[in-house]
């Protein structure tokens, strides 16, 4: 019997990769503060909790996504590097931590 209720598979993660995605870019542009950002990374990482995907992979795939952003190259310019390490350090606050918000 199938499940009229349950929403399509990758669903979820759809709409939160696209909110990061646009999140990162206008934090670029200085649109959106760290706190949107931080948002945006949480939401991502709630949804890959629900999927149980391990922490490793949510992190390698929110490098990718900030690279598709453009927010990242290579971590050359300190800036990139600092948006790169707030957005894996709140990854893996959110992944261990309660669903609190902070």
């Amino acid at each position: 019997m199938t499940d009229t209720n349950r929403e399509p598979a990758g669903a979820a993660i759809t709409t939160s990769d696209d909110k990061l995605t646009v999140n990162l870019r206008a934090a670029l542009r200085r649109e959106a503060g760290a706190e949107a950002l931080r948002e945006a990374v949480c939401d991502y990482v709630d949804a890959a909790r629900q999927r149980a995907d391990p922490v490793e992979r949510v992190i390698i795939d929110l490098k990718q996504e900030m690279r598709a952003a453009g927010a990242i190259d290579r971590y050359a310019h300190p800036k990139e590097r600092e948006l790169a390490e707030s957005v894996i350090r709140w990854c893996i606050q959110r992944y261990y931590g309660s669903a609190r918000a902070d």
